[in-house]
């Protein structure tokens, strides 16, 4: 052995502590969305000239190794006032046994079969919370809104398309701004990832699951995410929502509403007081409000038995296609909060 050189053990040693170190600690990734004018058909198969001007978010790990996937996927994104549009392409040489399993289960989301793909999104970049929508392979959904919020959207829902081809199936989603409930936060840069877990025949293995940014411990980790950059700042297009966060009686039950959406907007205004003795009530009224309007929803006067009741607040446009954001610009989260409704 040459005086002064390490030995090949120690050698051996440093290249596993340095991969380990690399793997424990990986890059963190952006991605640059791209506006679009001409939004994609969301019939799952990526054929749209739109998606030629979208980035492409490849060369996604293995869960925890942070190797290459043992078998290849890319997401795109585009988005426009009203929308976010995903496209997903994803190589699967045993498409053979994924159509075995869409035939078995046609109609019903199951993790255990066939493909799930993720996106998660954490608007603003909060580090703490998250929304999750999956596909499988069958064209089934699933969705967790982080809701915990005053204000609610209604009456509106996701898109996802499903496409199987020979060696390879491709997904399109689109995801309405208004059900991610914007706040002032929410600015030009959120958390962002894309996950994939690959169940064929029912095998599970440490291959089966892969992301783009590269994860530890769990794919359920929005401090982990990557980030996603937009030329636009989302939370000039909203409406501002307060509701009353403590209630007491004799106090009136003030909402107070304001366009900050750019345009005059028609919307429907459902209030819902639930109080822990007494059954809920709900107030209604259909609004015009001008751009940077502000008005106030009186509600009436807060009695003994509305102690510790919830108030939700739900928006719907008029017409489904009208954008309808929300953001609470004194960014308290309601104590109670519950899931998305619709009226």
């Amino acid at each position: 052995m040459t005086k002064g050189m390490p030995s090949l053990r120690y050698l051996t040693t440093l290249v596993v502590l340095v991969a380990t170190l690399q793997a424990a600690d990986p890059k963190h990734r952006e991605f640059q969305a791209i506006r679009t004018d001409s939004p994609p058909v969301i019939d799952g198969k990526l054929d749209d000239p739109c998606w030629q001007k979208s980035q492409v978010a490849a060369d996604w790990r293995r869960f925890a190794e942070h190797t290459p996937a043992l078998e290849a996927s890319e997401a795109r994104l585009l988005f426009d006032d009203t929308y976010l549009y995903f496209g997903l392409h994803c190589a699967e040489p045993r498409m053979d046994l994924v159509r075995r399993d869409v035939a078995a289960n046609p109609s019903k989301f199951n993790y255990s079969h066939g493909n799930t793909v993720e996106i998660f999104l954490d608007p603003g970049g909060s580090k703490q919370r998250y929304w999750q929508f999956m596909i499988n392979t069958n064209g089934t959904t699933e969705a967790h809104l982080a809701t915990r919020d005053v204000m609610h959207i209604g009456n509106l829902a996701w898109q996802a398309k499903v496409a199987l081809g020979h060696d390879s199936f491709t997904i399109e989603v689109a995801v309405p701004l208004a059900i991610l409930h914007l706040t002032p936060e929410a600015g030009m840069r959120w958390g962002l990832n894309f996950c994939r877990a690959r169940q064929i025949g029912k095998q599970e293995s440490a291959y089966m699951y892969s992301s783009w940014q590269p994860m530890r411990g769990s794919f359920l980790q929005p401090a982990q995410f990557g980030t996603i950059r937009f030329d636009t700042d989302f939370s000039r297009l909203c409406f501002e929502v307060t509701a009353p966060q403590i209630v007491k009686p004799g106090k009136s039950c003030r909402i107070e509403i304001t366009n900050r959406t750019g345009k005059s907007r028609r919307v429907k205004a459902a209030i819902d007081i639930k109080g822990v003795k007494t059954s809920p009530r709900r107030e209604q009224a259909s609004l015009y409000l001008a751009d940077a309007e502000h008005i106030i929803l009186d509600c009436g006067i807060f009695g003994e038995q509305d102690v510790g009741a919830e108030i939700r607040v739900t928006l719907r446009p008029h017409k489904p296609e009208a954008p309808v954001h929300w953001r609470n610009p004194d960014n308290r989260p309601n104590p109670v909060g519950s899931p998305l409704q619709e009226i």
